[in-house]
């Protein structure tokens, strides 16, 4: 999941982080929001160095890197949702969405935040808090088809569940099996 989130966070043309499939696409950090997002990269911060040696194993030093390069460049939006995906490639999970919480405060605009936390919160389990997360983006930018295809296939989730719930409780209801079925067949 995190190399999937890594080869489409900052791909032309832009899609967002992916909660459950890479389709879609979103405007680049071009948007405004409360800090203004470094769109470019500083002359010796070398981004696909550090994205490259997280996906190849070793994100320790990527996210030392990435520690040092925020120190100097509080407002770079690409280097901060970079450490959000190095923090949950360490399964550091709690700090993860944190931090991705922290982004949504200083770049509000910037949606690679909240799909991120959509990720975390779907891998937990916690379908609520990411039909909550995608929802609240979706009203910050409707056209937003990457989040509203996770919207859905969050909503189909829940639909299954609850239609577990409802045939455990009428074993023998075939038009209940049926629709769990159909739902099934639709992941």
């Amino acid at each position: 999941m995190i190399l999937l989130l890594w080869n489409h966070a900052w791909a032309e043309p832009a899609p967002p982080v992916a909660l459950l499939s890479p389709t879609g696409k979103t405007n680049t950090l071009t948007e405004s929001s409360t800090a203004t997002p470094s769109n470019e990269a500083p002359a010796t911060f070398n981004y696909e160095h550090v994205e490259l040696e997280a996906i190849n194993g070793n994100p320790e030093s990527a996210l030392e890197q990435l520690n040092k390069h925020l120190s100097a460049h509080p407002d770079d939006a690409r280097a901060a949702y970079s450490k959000g995906l190095i923090l949950m490639q360490l399964k550091r999970v709690d700090e993860a969405e944190r931090w991705f919480k922290m982004m949504q405060s200083n770049f509000p605009n910037v949606t690679h935040s909240y799909n991120a936390l959509a990720v975390i919160y779907s891998g937990r389990g916690d379908l609520l808090s990411a039909q909550s997360v995608l929802e609240a983006l979706l009203r910050l930018q409707p056209q937003q088809q990457t989040a509203r295809l996770n919207l859905a296939k969050i909503y189909l989730r829940l639909a299954q569940e609850n239609y577990s719930k409802a045939l455990k409780a009428d074993p023998k209801n075939d038009k209940i099996a049926r629709t769990l079925t159909a739902l099934k067949a639709l992941q």
